[in-house]
């Protein structure tokens, strides 16, 4: 198994999905030619100050192309008020207290090496700068850092960190955060069996409802949208242009066979959880040569927090895959835009982690350091905002899964 399945399968494990099996990563059926940058396209960029673009194919599928944003240069620096540039692991830290608010946590870590199956001692990083222990070895944080769950395995803990104020939460997995801060996601945790509703939770009020997920073996929830409507990603790998083209069991429309690459999502009512297909075609210059198409529960898609935008994350094939390029895709299943992102020998590992209002927020492998950058998606410009110690796992704002080297 490879690093990057490897990956993968660690975050379904920690969001408590199943069935990932060897869905996670597929090669394209159809390989496109890789889009170089244009000379025409540096010179126009440089003569009026924008980003770098450049000239995509024309071969796309009724003739559309798609633009491509060159975020492949050198990464500047960045200070931001959400998280600290820097922080030192310490030699001792506090339990975090339950008498008095902390303000804001900028993420929560694991001092511990990724060749260890789980690490002893969580730590919240609050954007002042302070630490605390936390209790429990799993943990999440929204994505305005106001709240954080925490808490040992069946007895999780939802605490207002600008307050005093904490519900219990039960036995739960944190499913999604919306990328404004306004909603929670809890699954039931009950390892093997996918379920059938999941806890969608109004975090300024309180208030609660149930959602069903139709065909739970098929479909798991991957995020949400600000309306409350859930974002739902294909369990195991139907290909919608497979064999025979067929869709997801609970899938309706026209039938799309003929061997074009890309993939099916659903968006679930936020109340009643009936479900409308979402047809992801990558066709023409969509998808390059040498690139493979990540599907299955961990696959790497987030909702900007507008919720009019999803980004998704290619792969780079070779002996070992990375995580590749960007793609901006629309509500409706179109491809808006194509990010690239660096790549080469000493470039290290970039992976999509969340959308914020400043920016596409990307955990940097590289070099045995890992960084955070923000990458602003009109300018295609990235900025590292913050560097974690050696040997320490981290979990950002609004995200499920742990970032390590």
């Amino acid at each position: 198994m490879t690093d990057l399945h490897e990956h993968f399968a660690a975050i379904a494990d920690e969001a408590k999905h199943y069935d990932v099996g060897n869905s996670v990563i597929r090669v394209a059926r159809r390989r496109q030619r890789m889009v170089r940058l244009a000379p025409v396209a540096v010179a126009a960029a440089a003569a009026l100050a924008v980003a770098a673009v450049w000239v995509p194919l024309t071969g796309r599928s009724g003739g559309d192309s798609v633009t491509g944003v060159d975020a492949a240069g050198p990464a500047g620096r960045a200070v931001v008020d959400w998280i600290p540039d820097k922080w030192t692991v310490p030699t001792s830290a506090l339990p975090l207290p339950a008498d008095r608010p902390v303000g804001a946590g900028a993420l929560v870590y694991a001092p511990c090496p990724a060749t260890r199956e789980r690490c002893p001692d969580n730590f919240l990083l609050t954007r002042s700068g302070e630490q605390y222990k936390l209790p429990g070895e799993l943990a999440g944080l929204s994505p305005d850092g106001r709240w954080l769950v925490s808490g040992p395995e069946g007895a999780r803990t939802l605490r207002d960190l600008t307050g005093t104020g904490s519900r219990p939460l039960g036995d739960v997995t944190v499913a999604a955060w919306s990328p404004d801060g306004g909603l929670l996601v809890l699954e039931p945790n009950a390892p093997g069996v996918n379920p059938a509703s999941v806890t969608v939770m109004t975090l300024a009020s309180g208030q609660s409802r149930q959602v069903p997920i139709h065909d739970p073996d098929d479909w798991a929830v991957r995020d949400v949208f600000p309306s409350g409507d859930l974002l739902l990603v294909p369990r195991r790998d139907y290909d919608r242009g497979g064999n025979d083209g067929t869709p997801m069991p609970s899938l309706t429309g026209p039938d799309r066979s003929g061997g074009d690459p890309g993939f099916f999502l659903a968006v679930a009512d936020g109340v009643t959880g009936e479900q409308r297909g979402l047809d992801v075609p990558l066709t023409g210059d969509a998808l390059a040569e040498g690139e493979q198409i990540s599907t299955g529960p961990a696959m790497p898609l987030v909702i900007d927090p507008a919720g009019r935008t999803l980004y998704y994350q290619l792969i780079r094939d070779g002996s070992s895959p990375i995580a590749g390029d960007l793609l901006a895709l629309s509500t409706k299943g179109e491809v808006l835009e194509r990010y690239r992102l660096p790549a080469g020998r000493d470039a290290g590992e970039r992976r999509l982690l969340a959308v914020r209002q400043e920016g596409v927020l990307l955990a940097a492998h590289r070099a045995g350091v890992l960084t955070v950058e923000l990458l602003d998606p009109d300018s295609g410009e990235r900025q590292v905002v913050a560097t974690a110690p050696a040997d320490c796992r981290v979990l950002l704002p609004g995200t499920v899964s742990w970032q390590m080297m």
